[in-house]
């Protein structure tokens, strides 16, 4: 029995140092939330196409990463290295998402001319209106996409003698047949065909389908239209969303891809870079997103901290078009915030002449 004493004591006193913690409760506990919260990410992504319960935990699920930063740090304050490690690996997991789509960054010339698009949902606020009407004149974007613009808001439009005179060119929404969309343009625009409706897909009810327009910009021209994919409140909802990418993928890639020129889509998609849709939208449209930083440039909802924002409100573009960082801009009334990029265009699809 002596001889066996010195190595029991040595296993219960080394046991926290090199295995996260062994068998003791802290230990224990650690390990028991790290696989917790990695299995609630794992579980939610991989189901996620399933359910929008899933879905809806997988929008969310690169929060995780917070927490297990924190077990993180508390493993490696206590010393348990198991712990440490597990809790960094589901971190890494956890913050996949945004790492990809933060690595998608396309390489710009600095010297290269651009443009910027400002988009927002205002929730049909005209406080939030003033708000984005404030940011035009201070920021003088030459595209803006406004989702979710009531009958007031469109009067106040109407009524705004500089505003029509700074954007000659706009789309306002055709009541009762499509949603309250307007798009406003400091260059000239010309409407696409409209394309050929596919039997089974909800086409009919997307803007891009019958609202898409070649903007004449400075650095060239480029496809522009914006999309307020349904939030997922249930299943229905969730389910018609889905269907609306899809439809949309038939737009771009039969519609669009048609004319050879670079293609931008801003919107309300109302997913996260971990969710479903995101990923539905790069399969079906063959666009990318505009790329998020890390921690994401979140704009919903406007009141919470950024790191706490999901990055629902989104650019899509084709290779033909690189993104520059974006901002997300302060709070203007609405629950969104509005988010502002700029771009430039590629060697193949810069202006005749430039």
């Amino acid at each position: 029995m002596p001889l066996h004493t010195p190595l029991i004591q040595w296993k219960d006193t080394a046991a926290p140092g090199l295995g996260g913690g062994g068998r003791s409760p802290v230990g224990m506990l650690l390990i028991g939330a790290i696989v917790a919260l990695l299995g609630l990410i794992v579980i939610s992504r991989a189901f996620a196409s399933f359910h929008v319960a899933f879905d809806i935990l997988a929008n969310l699920s690169y929060f995780l990463g917070i927490p297990l930063l924190g077990i993180a740090l508390g493993a490696a304050l206590t010393r348990r290295w198991f712990a440490f490690a597990g809790a960094l690996a589901a971190t890494f997991v956890s913050a996949t998402p945004l790492l990809s789509a933060t690595a998608q960054r396309a390489t710009r010339s600095s010297a290269a001319p651009t443009a910027s698009v400002l988009h927002c949902n205002i929730r049909g606020s005209l406080t939030a209106w003033g708000g984005l009407r404030a940011i035009m004149d201070a920021r003088k974007p030459d595209l803006v996409s406004v989702v979710e613009v009531s009958d007031e808001v469109i009067d106040r439009i109407l009524a705004d003698d500089p505003l029509l005179q700074a954007y000659p060119h706009r789309v306002l929404p055709r009541r009762g047949l499509e949603w309250p969309t307007v798009i406003l343009s400091r260059h000239p625009m010309r409407t696409l065909p409209a394309p050929e409706i596919k039997p089974q897909t909800r086409m009919q009810s997307l803007f891009s389908s019958h609202r898409s327009h070649v903007v004449s910009l400075p650095i060239g021209d480029i496809i522009f239209s914006t999309e307020h994919i349904p939030s997922p409140r249930n299943s229905a909802s969730w389910t018609m969303g889905n269907e609306q990418i899809v439809a949309l993928g038939h737009v771009v890639c039969d519609h669009y891809r048609c004319f050879d020129l670079p293609i931008l889509v801003t919107g309300d998609f109302n997913s996260s870079p971990s969710g479903y849709r995101d990923g539905l939208m790069r399969r079906a449209t063959g666009l990318r997103p505009d790329p998020e930083s890390f921690p994401p440039k979140g704009t919903w909802p406007s009141s919470f901290p950024p790191f706490l924002r999901l990055p629902l409100d989104r650019a899509w573009a084709s290779e033909l078009i690189s993104f520059g960082a974006g901002e997300v801009l302060p709070q203007i009334g609405s629950d969104h915030r509005p988010l502002l990029l700029r771009f430039s265009l590629g060697d193949s699809a810069a202006a005749p002449g430039s």
